[in-house]
């Protein structure tokens, strides 16, 4: 068990054509923050990291959303065999390595041995590996970022102090959002730490039951699919005193309505469109 952080990262020096698209994105955002005063109140998250500029929940990801000024980054994170929490989105390692098979049936080592091997402009990262947890929030503590952690459904309920320690060891606890799809998850982490905001993960059109079932956890706000959450729904969590997130809002029309709807965090993968 423990955490190991002695892996060194590739520091790429990203130019050419990725500088020059960091450029037109700053420019924009710059812009748009400007024109509309409304936005400054609604926290926009980096979806698996900035992964417009590179690969998704990768290093450069998280630090391309730092050197865009962002200050909400969300992230998926899974157990090794052996007790080690790491970045990635699928429960198996095939998609975005050059792996096969569960990511919860290796160990740290063998995780560390994968390259990632696919996303946007994987071509200018080379040797590019999966992050510990551990380094996201080394980040995120030297950047005085908020992570949104998602903890993914099959995690095991009994493993999760492993993950209320990391926290506290950077002293995360109250800056971070914890997350699930899981409601055995989530409650369990409210009974390991009664200060931590928790974020209940939902798909279908949000209810009064889910509502209610995030006020029976306790300091939990919904994350809601957008494509499911319209102005009535979100009128009914505000008025609950429920804090919203929605996921993933990748077009500029979109993102303008739930700014307009008054929700809390707006999720997205594609930035180009957004901002």
């Amino acid at each position: 068990m423990g955490y190991s952080t002695n892996r060194p990262f590739v520091k790429v020096d990203v130019t050419g054509e990725v500088d020059k698209r960091f450029g037109e994105v700053t420019s924009q955002l710059e812009d748009i923050v400007e024109q509309d005063i409304k936005l400054r109140a609604v926290k926009l998250v980096a979806h698996r990291g900035f992964n417009l500029l590179a690969p998704e929940n990768s290093m450069p990801a998280y630090e391309w959303a730092v050197k865009l000024g962002m200050k909400n980054i969300e992230l998926d994170i899974q157990l090794t065999s052996d007790d080690v929490w790491k970045v990635m989105h699928d429960e198996t390692v095939d998609r975005t390595t050059d792996g096969t098979g569960l990511l919860g049936s290796k160990t740290s080592a063998e995780i560390d041995a994968l390259t990632i091997d696919a996303g946007n402009n994987i071509e200018m990262y080379s040797n590019l590996k999966v992050p510990n947890l551990e380094d996201i929030l080394k980040l995120c503590v030297e950047h005085g970022l908020t992570p949104n952690i998602e903890v993914k459904p099959g995690e095991n309920p009994e493993k999760l102090p492993l993950l209320i320690d990391l926290l506290k060891k950077y002293n995360m606890v109250n800056s971070v959002l914890l997350s699930s799809f899981n409601t055995e998850i989530l409650n369990k982490l409210r009974g390991l730490d009664g200060s931590i905001y928790l974020m209940y993960i939902i798909s279908p059109s949000p209810t009064q039951t889910h509502i209610n079932t995030a006020k029976g956890i306790g300091k939990c706000g919904i994350v809601s699919n957008y494509a499911n959450t319209g102005k009535a729904q979100v009128e009914l969590m505000l008025n609950e005193g429920i804090k919203i997130a929605v996921y993933t809002v990748d077009a500029v029309d979109k993102l303008r309505e739930f700014v307009d709807y008054g929700v809390d965090y707006i999720m997205s993968n594609n930035f180009n469109e957004v901002i």
